[in-house]
């Protein structure tokens, strides 16, 4: 029998997250010298649900970004996606669906120009979740880069999870600073050791 492991509530900077890994992305927002804040606002999507997004970003170029923190093992086939798809089109900004801590990887990402599936339900009864972008941090313009198909160069650095869908970087830290930049290295390792309990 498995075992649900139970989230740590943690306090960080004012706030009070749900979870310490949701903490632990906003040390690494603050290292890379982003603006974040914490379950601004909850929405009512088309679909009459609600939907309250982790964290509203904004970069230092000034481009904003929604984030949604899940577990490690989250599957992007999740019905979840759906209302998150329908959340970036009612608020015209990309959302990043960050799994499991700060670590050196890309992330699925939804963005409102991309057309929504025709239903929720392909014909196999599974849930239809529609197209993903990859995107991953950097400590220089533009600190969020979105992978294209014709950027091939940088999927040599990442290799997809074939359980999850999830990308992670398949080289060393020192292939990641000169890749992704010092300070990005910096920003994985303070979220990785920041200690919530001394504040």
């Amino acid at each position: 029998m498995e075992r649900e492991i139970k989230a740590i509530e943690t306090e960080y900077a004012g706030y009070k997250f749900r979870s310490r890994t949701e903490a632990r992305w906003a040390v690494f927002f603050d290292a890379l010298g982003f603006k974040w804040q914490y379950e601004e606002e909850g929405y009512e999507l088309s679909n009459g649900r609600w939907y309250l997004p982790d964290f509203k970003i904004i970069t230092p170029m000034q481009e904003m970004y929604y984030c949604e923190v899940k577990p490690i093992e989250f599957n992007l086939a999740n019905e979840e996606v759906y209302d998150y798809r329908l959340f970036t089109k009612m608020v015209n900004h990309p959302l990043i669906i960050l799994t499991g801590q700060p670590n050196y990887g890309a992330y699925a990402s939804i963005y409102p120009e991309i057309e929504l599936p025709a239903g929720t339900m392909n014909d196999n009864g599974d849930v239809c979740i529609g197209e993903f972008t990859v995107e991953f941090f950097q400590d220089y313009e533009p600190f969020i880069k979105q992978v294209t198909d014709d950027e091939g160069y940088w999927f040599n650095y990442f290799e997809p999870d074939e359980n999850t869908g999830h990308w992670k970087f398949n080289s060393d830290e020192r292939a990641a600073k000169g890749a992704f930049g010092k300070k990005y290295v910096e920003a994985i390792k303070a979220a990785k050791m920041e200690r919530f309990d001394k504040r």
